[in-house]
């Protein structure tokens, strides 16, 4: 897979991959604000902007519903997250000008009416009202609200009532202030040989003015650990997370622990030293380990489903697996079959151009430069058994840990 990867003089940070054969080509704008960004005072604004982008923009005043949208045989859609917020189009390489444009349109001049936001607030909350009935969500909730002081405690879309406290005005000046080329990674994947219209698509972008520069962000304080009960009354089965904090970790290290995520369980969890000892037997329905990281630091997951009465029962289990690993415990067999189980989901997320554009933005927001996939399964290669030892032995011996459940 060629690419190419250059910076304009306006600042815009622009990469290209071409991936022959492909059927499709994803354009990814990348805002590098997302909910992190927010000030306290307008927790849901990095996600309330991009549910209103859709609304319209200068040339296309009436966003998803002009003829320009409608008529389209791409898709075009967004997300926010704490560190980014991604705006994308999927088309085949012939359709990617006629959904480029609307695209970069939508981004650089949108209207954001105030019209517009009333109705957005109303779907917003909705969305909120179905993040709350998810329990896996609910747990992260409560999980960031005491391992995060502040406005990463929060919800990343808001409360009710931060949604209702925005305003279109506040909205329009989070754009001016974050919405520039400098802030922005423009990621095009997929067949782009076939892409006649790519060159101009890129021409485009060059005339794109930097009207300000982005406001600092909150920097994650790790709070002392704690068990937290969700629930008011004790139920019957249970939802629970134990979590343990992870400072910034370079990159053996950082990859080193999604490999202990795999080794472990994580959502493909079938086989897994958690599945073997704790779902097998029946202590719970389903244990799944996840890695994530906010701010450069980290914090490792084990969420579970199970009896109330086994949760006590759960936790010894899981900390005897990590106390053997930490002592060698590993056989040869299932160590490398995490390495294959991880080197395979990248291989598999590369040969998508939509999920390609995604990791190779995050690997660039990591090491700020374009990672080809082969340096990322060098990385996994590295990996000994004497890492994961000694990342036990660091992070999670004899260190305390969140327990939340309810």
């Amino acid at each position: 897979m060629a690419y190419s990867q250059w910076k304009y003089p306006n600042g815009l940070n622009v990469i290209t991959e071409d991936m022959p054969s492909m059927a499709s080509v994803t354009a990814g704008f990348f805002v590098l604000s997302g909910a992190r960004h927010e000030s306290p005072k307008q927790t849901g604004i990095a996600h309330a902007l991009e549910h209103l982008l859709f609304r319209g923009s200068l040339l296309y005043p009436k966003g998803a519903m002009s003829p320009e949208f409608t008529q389209m045989t791409g898709t075009m859609n967004a997300f926010t997250t704490w560190e980014y917020t991604c705006f994308y189009s999927r088309s085949t390489p012939e359709e990617l000008p006629g959904i480029f444009f609307p695209l970069v349109d939508m981004i650089r001049q949108p209207l954001l009416r105030e019209e517009d936001f009333g109705l957005e607030q109303n779907i917003i909350r909705k969305e909120l009202s179905r993040q709350l009935e998810e329990p896996r969500s609910r747990l992260t909730h409560a999980l960031h609200q005491y391992v995060y002081p502040g406005r990463l405690g929060k919800l990343l879309i808001g409360l009710d009532e931060d949604i209702l406290k925005l305003s279109a005005l506040e909205l329009r000046q989070f754009h001016r202030r974050h919405y520039i080329p400098s802030n922005i990674l423009l990621v095009i994947s997929g067949s782009l040989e076939k892409c006649s219209g790519l060159e101009s698509c890129l021409q485009a972008l060059q005339d794109w003015e930097e009207p300000m520069l982005p406001v600092g962000l909150e920097q994650p304080l790790m709070a002392q650990p704690a068990v937290v009960n969700l629930s008011q009354k004790r139920a019957e089965l249970c939802y629970s997370v134990w979590a343990w904090s992870l400072p910034p970790l370079e990159d053996k290290e950082h990859y080193a622990v999604h490999l202990l995520c795999t080794l472990l369980g994580d959502d493909n969890y079938i086989g897994s030293r958690f599945y073997n000892v704790i779902v097998a037997p029946g202590f719970a329905q389903q244990i799944t380990c996840v890695y994530s990281v906010l701010g450069g630091k980290g914090l490792f997951k084990i969420y579970g489903l199970a009896r109330a009465a086994q949760l006590e029962a759960i936790r010894e289990k899981m900390l005897a697996e990590l106390r053997q690993m930490e002592a060698g415990r590993i056989t040869p067999r299932e160590y490398n079959r995490a390495k294959q189980k991880v080197k395979t989901q990248m291989a598999l997320d590369a040969s998508v151009s939509h999920s390609r554009s995604v990791s190779i933005a995050q690997a660039w927001m990591r090491h700020r430069r374009m990672v080809p996939l082969d340096e990322l399964l060098t990385f996994i290669d590295q990996i000994s058994i004497g890492d994961l030892q000694n990342i036990i032995a660091q992070y999670f011996n004899n260190q305390e840990c969140f327990e939340i459940y309810g």
